[in-house]
C-alpha cells in the first residue's frame, strides 16, 4: 500500500478527485490496485475481473459515498466562471440599501442530491483531469451576508475537488464492503451477474418480439426487464442487488442504440454505471 510522505501526514483540506480515487484504489485492493488503473475510469465497458472492472469499482463507492452524504465534493469557480452565472452584473442596492453582490471567487459544495438526481451521469465528470460539468443549482453558495443568486441554471465545467479527504477515507475503512477483498470479490460477482441477465432478458426481448424502434419503447422495455427481475428475485431486497432506475435506463438506451446501429463490434458490456441501491 502507497504511503503519503511524512510532511504530508496532515489531513488535507481537499485533493483533486482522481488523487481521492487513486487513495480509494489503494485502500480498496491494496498491492492489486495500481495508478494505470485511473485511465479506465473514463471507460463505458469493462471486462470483469480486469484493472477496468477495478476502476469500476473505485469510481461507483465513490459515486455511492456521495449519495449517502458520507463526504462532500467541491467545485472550484473562478471570476470568469461566476460572470457566466451573473451576465450583465450591476451592484444595486437590496433590502435596507445594502448592496446585493454577487459570490466571490471561491470553492463551492455540490448538493449531495445531484449525485441522486437525473441531471448526473458519470460521464459529465472527467474523472482524470478532475474536472465536472455541472447545472448551476447544485452549487451550495453558503456565504454570509447579502448576495444575488444566480440569474440562469447554466452547465459550468470546473474543476471538480473532494473537501477533507483523508476524512472520507477514514469512514471508507468502516464499510464492510471495502474491508475484505473476498466482500469485494462477492460483491463483483453478484454486480456481473445482475448485469448479464439485465443484458441477456433485453436482447431476448428485442430479439422474439422485433417491436419497432418507436416513442416509448425504452418504457416499455425497462418495465418488462422489471418484471423479469421481479420474478427471479434479482430487483431490490436486502441483498442490495437492485438496479437504480438512471442505470437501468443507461443501459437499455445503450442497447437500443447498439441495435439500431446494427453494432457487433462493442462490448455486450453495455454500461459501466451500475450501482446497487
Amino acid at each position: 500500500m502507497k504511503s503519503r510522505p511524512q510532511n504530508a501526514l496532515a489531513p488535507r483540506p481537499r485533493c483533486r478527485v482522481k488523487d481521492f480515487l487513486d487513495d480509494l484504489g489503494d485502500l480498496m485492493f491494496g498491492d492489486g490496485w495500481d495508478t494505470k488503473y485511473l485511465r479506465f475510469l473514463q471507460s463505458e465497458s469493462y471486462e470483469p475481473g480486469t484493472p477496468g472492472s477495478e476502476a469500476f469499482m473505485v469510481r461507483e463507492n465513490f459515486i455511492e459515498a456521495m449519495r449517502l452524504g458520507m463526504g462532500i465534493a467541491e467545485l472550484d469557480l473562478t471570476d470568469l466562471l461566476i460572470s457566466r452565472l451573473y451576465p450583465g452584473y450591476q451592484e444595486r442596492p437590496g433590502p435596507g440599501g445594502r448592496i446585493a453582490r454577487k459570490p466571490p471567487a471561491n470553492a463551492y459544495p455540490i448538493d449531495s442530491s445531484y449525485w441522486s438526481s437525473d441531471d448526473f451521469e458519470p460521464a459529465n465528470i472527467d474523472w482524470n483531469l478532475s474536472t465536472i460539468a455541472l447545472p448551476s443549482k447544485y452549487i451550495e453558495f453558503n456565504i454570509s451576508g447579502l448576495f444575488r443568486l444566480p440569474e440562469r441554471d447554466e452547465v459550468i465545467d470546473a474543476p471538480l475537488y473532494v473537501a477533507e479527504p483523508d476524512l472520507l477515507l477514514s469512514k471508507a475503512v468502516e464499510v464492510p464492503p471495502l474491508a475484505t477483498p473476498d466482500i469485494i470479490n462477492r460483491y463483483r460477482d453478484t454486480q456481473r451477474s445482475v448485469w448479464l441477465e439485465v443484458m441477456g432478458v433485453t436482447w431476448r426481448l428485442l430479439a422474439i418480439e422485433k417491436p419497432e424502434d418507436r416513442h416509448g419503447l425504452q418504457a416499455e422495455l425497462i418495465e418488462k426487464v422489471r418484471h423479469y427481475m421481479r420474478v427471479h428475485q434479482l430487483d431490490g431486497g436486502d441483498d442490495e442487488r437492485g438496479v437504480s432506475n438512471q442505470t437501468m435506463k443507461a443501459v437499455v438506451s445503450k442497447i437500443l442504440q447498439q441495435r439500431r446501429e446494427q453494432n457487433t463490434r462493442d462490448s455486450v458490456l453495455a454500461s459501466s454505471t451500475a450501482r446497487s441501491r
